[in-house]
């Protein structure tokens, strides 16, 4: 039971992690960029790019909290089935720029 609901915890902030990397943080960057060329040519106010880039920071922080809660549920499920956390696992992502790489992946 332990393993089946630690299973699922996993999948699920696996998931999580991975939609947040496709629509918010992937995006992040580039509406940034798009705000402050708004504000350069006077489109919106201080009070709106302040109000855009506190949306920004906030989904990138759901983004790291569902990684953390992903390796969590990973580690926990190591455990769970008797494997040692962390053997034959990434550690640091292949490709630094992709969000995508810091989500644990599944172990077999």
């Amino acid at each position: 039971r332990e393993v089946f609901a630690t299973l699922s915890r996993y999948q699920s902030a696996r998931s999580s992690a991975l939609t947040l990397a496709h629509h918010v943080v992937g995006t992040s960057s580039e509406s940034l960029d798009l705000l402050r060329r708004s504000f350069a040519a006077g489109k919106i106010g201080l009070p709106d790019l302040l109000v855009s880039r506190r949306e920004l920071i906030d989904g990138q922080r759901e983004f790291i909290e569902a990684v953390a809660e992903a390796w969590v549920a990973r580690v926990t499920l190591d455990l769970a089935v008797g494997r040692l956390p962390g053997l034959g696992s990434r550690t640091e992502p292949d490709n630094p720029s992709s969000t995508e790489s810091f989500v644990p992946e599944p172990t077999s």
